[in-house]
């Protein structure tokens, strides 16, 4: 389940949706126009990085709650980068991604 900021990995790589992205996801514009997406889901993180069907279980997927400080590990890929990514996550400028704390 998706909750607060979601995102993947794949060897030591974060990917997620930037404030521009999820500003055109909210306005259903750009690349984001006319297609069902969700700046927080991990599938709409995974098909937009082109990580699709099978593809998608390559990656890692997490969570975090900058307010609770959480760090919750969903599913583990391939390559196990949760420390690393854990490290990167806390250290987020929630505020530039376009979140409102």
């Amino acid at each position: 389940m998706c909750r607060f900021f979601s995102f993947c990995s794949i060897n030591g790589k974060p990917l997620y949706f930037n404030a521009e992205q999820r500003r055109k996801i909210f306005n259903n514009e750009g690349e984001f126009k006319d297609r069902y997406c969700l700046p927080d889901s991990h599938t709409s993180i995974a098909s937009f990085y082109g990580y699709k069907g099978e593809r998608e279980d390559l990656l890692n997927k997490y969570e975090y709650n900058p307010f609770a400080e959480e760090f919750t590990i969903d599913t583990i890929g391939k390559i196990d980068d949760s420390k690393e990514m854990e490290k990167w996550v806390r250290k987020l400028n929630f505020k530039a991604i376009g979140l409102r704390l």
